[in-house]
């Protein structure tokens, strides 16, 4: 199957609305090739419907960084559900390192959120990674191989074509460090679609993109998607630039 490079703007805690309906209005003005990738901006919570607005009729999509794990509506202060996002967004990242290891998410609560966001038809971005740069790789198979295996438990083999697992290490999160792009590339082979491949089958195991994330930036954006077994890329900090980010996006074809 001939996929799209999926490119994943994850601002986190950055840009206020003006600010981003900016960045993303200049990609918009000054493109990029919308034949050979497909473009995900995830803003904040606060600015998603403007963001969504700002890219009705263009080839971007919207998408969140994060749902509560209750599919619907109810008293719980503070979270915001896949179903309230529903009409503006078509993805979530779901599972970042971030939230992993400053919010203690466990591996069986990011299962909860993946049900949620399918139930809610929003295709999630599941993030999975060691988080130690001396990990064997033994040990970073089998790590992968069990974040794969909650994320997915319960889930049927159609539902699972419609996700993305983003391969992010921990340790590459916003450091300027990054994985040699052919280890990425083993990775996404043997641990990402490896693992899939034991809980569905070669079908689903082809079918279901992975990206790469860690300091990701455009000098080194070409050589990761280049790679065969790499969709894309989850990008940080990179994606915050406006010509920072159109970088990255015109050295992703």
């Amino acid at each position: 199957m001939n996929k799209k490079n999926l490119i994943v703007a994850n601002w986190k805690m950055n840009l206020k609305t003006n600010d981003g309906v900016k960045l993303v209005q200049h990609v918009l003005d000054n493109g990029y090739d919308s034949d050979v990738i497909e473009v995900v901006i995830c803003p904040s919570f606060l600015s998603l419907e403007a963001i969504n607005r700002t890219v009705t009729k263009s080839p971007i999509s919207v998408g969140a960084q994060n749902i509560f794990w209750i599919a619907g509506e109810g008293p719980y202060t503070g979270e915001v559900s896949s179903y309230l996002i529903s009409g503006v967004c078509d993805y979530v990242i779901i599972g970042h390192s971030e939230r992993r290891t400053i919010l203690n998410e466990d591996d069986v609560l990011i299962n909860k959120k993946v049900v949620s966001a399918i139930e809610n038809d929003i295709v999630p971005i599941i993030c999975v990674g060691e988080t130690e740069t001396n990990t064997s790789e033994s040990d970073v198979k089998s790590m992968i191989f069990e974040q794969i295996a909650y994320a997915y438990d319960g889930i049927s083999d159609e539902d699972a074509i419609n996700t993305v697992i983003a391969y992010e290490p921990s340790w590459a999160i916003g450091t300027g460090n990054n994985n040699d792009s052919e280890v990425i590339n083993r990775v996404c082979l043997e641990c990402i679609r490896g693992g899939l491949n034991e809980l569905y089958d070669s079908r689903v195991s082809n079918l279901v993109r992975t990206i790469y994330g860690g300091s990701v930036t455009g000098s080194i954006v070409s050589e990761i998607v280049q790679q065969e077994f790499v969709d894309g890329v989850l990008v940080g900090g990179a994606s915050l630039s406006p010509d920072g980010f159109l970088e990255i996006l015109r050295n992703s074809y």
